[in-house]
């Protein structure tokens, strides 16, 4: 069966966000497959090991669910590799010391699941992930240059979203719940774009109405995010703006309506629950 990846926002593609140059054809020997198999098994939890893996991180899984994903196509798929890049970033980060054994292990996936690697290890940014992408594939482009941070991204990137859930899926980090709410900012704003033509949505209008749903989503599922949004809301010095403490009322709402009653949508009447348009979206 095709392993299942959550996909907390649709179509987010990395495409013409990341230099086409960091993208390369696979090559060289690594370990065969067989003997990757057998010296790397896939978790036994399946597609629930990258969504919960905060909870128990089992590393010495990575290169037989990788293998897996590969084989199956997932690595290549562009509404997916947002998510993958997040997640497998922060393994990586947190594994230096398993660098160089893993890119070994995995130098025969497809060209499309070389490509998610050497990503995920650039946006890993340590040491030992420069040290082989510069020895390997130095070449092709400079692993020297900084990748962008995850939590610092421009959330009206499409792929910000996804690359923050693969975050958090991976670490748990609260920090990753408070980067989304921020894009409650952006409820009601109108912004000029005069290259886009008309009859296409800027990203920035339907970004607030993805992060409250894929809170919602996420935290029907993890406690935890149930938990962490929870703490915020109730918190007299959160230090969110009047939009986000409104937006985030509504997520939990779409949560918990009973302990959290639906309000009046105030888009219905053209109001943002901020009183006009002087609260700037959060700076990126």
């Amino acid at each position: 069966m095709k392993p299942h990846l959550p996909r907390p926002f649709c179509r987010l593609a990395l495409s013409g966000f990341i230099a086409s140059s960091l993208l390369v054809a696979s090559g060289g020997a690594g370990l065969g497959q067989e003997e990757v198999e057998a010296s790397y098994p896939p978790s036994p939890k399946g597609h629930d090991w990258l969504e919960f893996y905060y909870k128990e991180p089992t590393p010495e899984f990575f290169v037989g669910q990788v293998r897996n994903w590969d084989a199956a196509g997932i690595l290549g798929e562009e509404d997916a590799r947002g998510a993958l890049i997040g997640f497998l970033s922060s393994v990586i980060r947190d594994n230096p010391e398993k660098t160089v054994e893993w890119h070994d292990a995995l130098r025969n996936l497809s060209t499309d699941g070389q490509n998610t690697l050497r990503l995920s290890m650039w946006f890993a940014n340590t040491g030992e992930t420069k040290a082989v992408l510069n020895e390997y594939y130095g070449g092709d482009f400079d692993a020297d240059k900084e990748p962008p941070k995850v939590l610092e991204m421009q959330l009206t990137l499409p792929p910000a979203l996804n690359l923050l859930w693969g975050t958090y899926y991976a670490t748990g980090d609260d920090k990753v719940i408070r980067r989304i709410m921020t894009a409650f900012d952006y409820a009601g704003k109108q912004q000029s774009y005069s290259s886009i033509p008309e009859d296409e949505t800027p990203f920035y209008t339907v970004l607030p109405s993805a992060a409250r749903w894929s809170l919602a989503s996420n935290a029907k599922k993890h406690p935890k995010v149930a938990e962490q949004l929870e703490t915020v809301y109730a918190q007299e010095d959160s230090g969110l703006s009047s939009t986000q403490q409104q937006w985030l009322y509504d997520t939990l709402s779409d949560i918990n309506p009973e302990k959290y009653p639906p309000k009046e949508d105030p888009e219905e009447e053209g109001d943002t629950g901020t009183g006009g348009a002087d609260v700037e979206p959060a700076a990126e």
